[in-house]
C-alpha cells in the first residue's frame, strides 16, 4: 500500500512531500519533523483526505497541479487522489533513511549521574537574632535544655504556646539540636 508524506506546517504550505510504501515514509516523516515541520502519513485512499479541511485540500491540490481547485469538495478529493496516483513513488533507499534518521535521532544511553564525593560535615548553622521568631524557638529549646529536657515533642509544645508555628519549631529544633552535637 502506498502513503502520502503530507506537510500540514501551516495551511498555505500545505503538499505531498512524498509518496512511498509505509516504512520510508515514516523514515522521512522523522527527518522532517527533525526539521521542524509538522508532518502526517495518511494512505493514498480518498477517505485519506478527511485529516484536511477544504481550505487545506484547496492549497494541497494548487501546490500540486498550480491551477485553481474545484469548489465541490467530492471533485476536490477525486481529482488530487487521481493527480497523486500520478506521481512517481519516492525511490530513496531506506538505508540512507534510516542512517539520516540515527544521526538525528541518536539513540544514546541514558547518561548515570556521577557519584558524588561523600561531604564532610560542616560547621552547625548559626544562631538566629533572639528577637525573630526561629531564635524565640532556639531560646525555648534552651530554656528546657537548662531544666534537663531536651525532648522534641516538649520543646514544639512549649514553642506552640508562646504562638509560634508548630512547622517553623520542628524545623528550627532540628537546626538547635545539630547545632548542640
Amino acid at each position: 500500500m502506498k502513503y502520502m508524506l503530507i506537510d500540514v506546517t501551516n495551511v498555505e504550505s500545505t503538499a505531498v512531500i512524498a509518496i512511498a510504501t509505509q516504512r520510508p515514509v515514516v523514515l522521512l516523516g522523522k527527518v522532517h519533523a527533525a526539521q521542524g515541520r509538522k508532518v502526517i502519513a495518511p494512505p493514498l485512499e480518498g477517505r485519506s483526505f478527511a485529516k484536511l479541511d477544504k481550505l487545506a485540500l484547496q492549497y494541497l491540490y494548487w501546490n500540486i497541479c498550480k491551477e485553481t481547485p474545484p469548489d465541490e469538495y467530492g471533485d476536490l478529493v477525486r481529482n488530487c487522489l487521481a493527480k497523486l496516483n500520478a506521481l512517481p513513488e519516492d525511490t530513496t533507499s531506506i538505508e540512507d533513511l534510516e542512517r539520516e534518521v540515527a544521526r538525528l535521532y541518536p539513540e544514546a544511553p541514558a547518561s548515570t549521574p556521577a557519584e558524588k564525593a561523600p561531604r564532610e560535615p560542616g560547621a552547625p548553622p548559626p544562631r538566629p537574632k533572639a528577637t525573630s521568631t526561629t531564635g524565640r524557638v532556639w531560646e525555648i529549646a534552651d530554656r528546657l535544655l537548662a531544666t534537663g529536657s531536651t525532648d522534641r515533642k516538649a520543646v514544639i509544645a512549649a514553642c506552640e504556646a508562646e504562638g509560634i508555628n508548630p512547622s517553623t519549631a520542628s524545623t528550627q529544633y532540628g537546626k538547635w539540636k545539630a547545632s548542640k552535637l
